[in-house]
């Protein structure tokens, strides 16, 4: 596992020097800029107890820029959660009745946190593209990661030893071998807890920086590095004694730059991959969460959030498949043992399946919980639509039937009181719907803000018929059933159905009134009562009063 970190390490800094990507979230950097000429080599640059002077150019300045970005992602993120914490507050002192409940306001502030990271991490790569173009030569690429390895105190022994390996390489090749040397004192110090990985290359490096610097040493840290065990090295010991024989100087740079690189290199790794993932962590969290917020009584697109729902399943399915490649790839690549290497593939290939069996799991759960939803708010919906619909009808008609308002609130008085007692329990006619009316002054209740008592609401009487104007709705609950007239839902009122009074007060809500005319596992017509007077009960969530006829 540790030389597995060691190769994941490696693919991260690849990355910086070539200017692809900038994966590192750093600790708070204490810059201190130093004027041109500075007596760089008179201190340690990579003791970080020892306090230097880094130079000032493009690469300090735009490590700057990183940590300038690192502090707005982290002040948006204090302000989301700020805003959840606020909105729920509001939300439960406005409407306490409402089901929304903690949980998606932390998932939400999850999805919004987790996101930020990976925009941060493709903002820290636009910014190393833009260096490309601007052409960093060496000296600034190594001056942006030692402002890097500097600003993080507390790293692990392996980020650290990767690090100077990398420094060393360059100040080798840069002919500054008094830095070189300071860099392997450091590696010295975290030789012990090295794996094999790091320790053949601390040996390889310390053969070439001897042999450079013409010491006979340099056959015998060759034979430390011969003596340290390790698999598919990405040169034999046949061939690095070889290469030491023949004193190409440029092929042993190029040998040891390929030992830090190996086997990152073999990894095609995208950096819009976390541009992706980003906007698919928030697209999920959204998506997720977005309905509950909506008002009681919204007519929700369950069109739109079926097709969301396949959209973000097959993406996550395309980002773990992503990921979970370049992960085998890169245990493929590593030099350890062939069994260990194919146990961690299975491994990974085992939780890709798992997790995208999860992910289908829960999208098909939510759609299922959807589709029981839209059953129960189907009435509502369907409520609004044809209210649209037939708008300019009803207000062509209300004149005519102003001219007979006296007349129909006359035959309504002699219906009522001649069916009072007869029709009370029977199916509800046309005739009679025709002639219900309000029956009650409910001026009190018109700005649905009112919540009475729930125990109070639960123990009214609701047996009686029920008659909503505005919408065109009229009910009769009796103690044999319901009966149900709503011509634009094709309900005529001659079919009996089970209804019940569900008290919601455990939860912080108000009664539910419950039709089941398609029977129980289909849904139900769903009345959420406010309050219930003797003449009347009237439905914040939904804006409607029956008035009793």
């Amino acid at each position: 596992m540790g030389n597995l970190c060691f190769i994941l390490n490696s693919y991260i800094v690849r990355l910086y020097v070539t200017y692809a990507d900038a994966t590192i979230c750093f600790e708070k950097a204490e810059y201190a800029v130093a004027k041109e000429g500075a007596t760089r080599d008179m201190m340690n640059f990579y003791d970080k107890n020892e306090p230097v002077e880094l130079p000032e150019s493009r690469g300090t300045k735009l490590a700057q820029r990183v940590e300038r970005r690192k502090t707005v992602y982290g002040i948006l993120d204090a302000l989301i959660l700020i805003g959840l914490v606020v909105l729920a507050v509001f939300e439960n002192i406005k409407n306490p009745a409402a089901e929304i409940g903690i949980m998606p306001y932390v998932w939400l502030a999850v999805s919004c946190m987790a996101a930020s990271v990976c925009f941060y991490v493709w903002g820290n790569n636009m910014d190393t593209y833009r260096a490309k173009k601007r052409g960093f030569d060496s000296k600034e690429i190594i001056d942006y990661l030692l402002a890097n390895y500097r600003s993080r105190k507390k790293m692990s022994a392996v980020n650290n030893a990767f690090y100077l390996f990398m420094f060393l390489l360059e100040d080798v090749k840069s002919g500054k071998m008094e830095r070189a040397e300071m860099a392997r004192e450091q590696l010295q110090l975290l030789l012990k807890g090295m794996e094999n990985q790091q320790a053949k290359t601390y040996y390889f490096f310390s053969t070439a920086m001897d042999f450079f610097e013409g010491k006979d040493s340099w056959r015998l840290e060759l034979e430390k590095y011969k003596v340290i065990p390790l698999q598919n090295a990405p040169l034999s010991e046949e061939q690095i004694g070889d290469l030491f024989e023949r004193g190409d100087r440029e092929e042993i740079l190029n040998s040891m730059a390929q030992w830090i690189y190996y086997p990152a290199k073999k990894v095609p790794v995208k950096p819009v991959l976390f541009l992706l993932l980003g906007s698919l962590i928030l697209s999920t969290g959204l998506y997720m969460e977005v309905e509950k917020f909506l008002p009681a009584g919204t007519y929700y697109n369950y069109g739109f959030a079926t097709g969301a729902a396949i959209v973000l399943f097959l993406g996550w399915v395309i980002m773990l498949t992503w990921i979970t490649v370049l992960m085998c790839m890169l245990v493929k690549a590593s030099p350890m043992a062939k069994f260990r290497k194919g146990l961690l593939i299975v491994c990974l290939i085992l939780e890709w399946i798992l997790v995208n069996f999860l992910s289908l799991g829960s999208f098909v759960g939510a759609y299922h919980m959807a589709e029981v939803h839209r059953t129960e708010q189907l009435t509502q919906a369907q409520a609004f639509t044809k209210f649209a619909e037939t708008l300019e009808k009803d207000e062509n008609m209300q004149k005519e039937a102003q001219n007979e308002e006296s007349i129909e609130n006359q035959q309504s008085t002699e219906n009522q009181n001649s069916t009072a007692n007869s029709s009370q329990t029977s199916p509800i006619t046309k005739e009679e719907f025709d002639h219900f009316s309000v029956t009650a002054d409910a001026s009190s209740v018109k700005n649905f803000d009112r919540f009475d008592d729930f125990a109070e609401t639960m123990g009214k009487d609701f047996t009686g018929t029920w008659y909503d104007p505005e919408m065109g709705e009229a009910i009769r609950l009796t103690n044999q059933g319901a009966y149900v007239y709503i011509p634009y839902l094709e309900m005529y009122g001659d079919e009996c159905y089970e209804w019940e009074l569900i008290d919601r007060s455990d939860s912080g809500l108000c009664p539910k009134l419950a039709i089941y005319h398609g029977g129980r596992d289909v849904g139900a017509l769903v009345y959420y009562v406010a309050g219930c007077t003797e003449n009347y009960f009237w439905c914040n969530g939904q804006a409607q009063i029956f008035y009793r006829q």
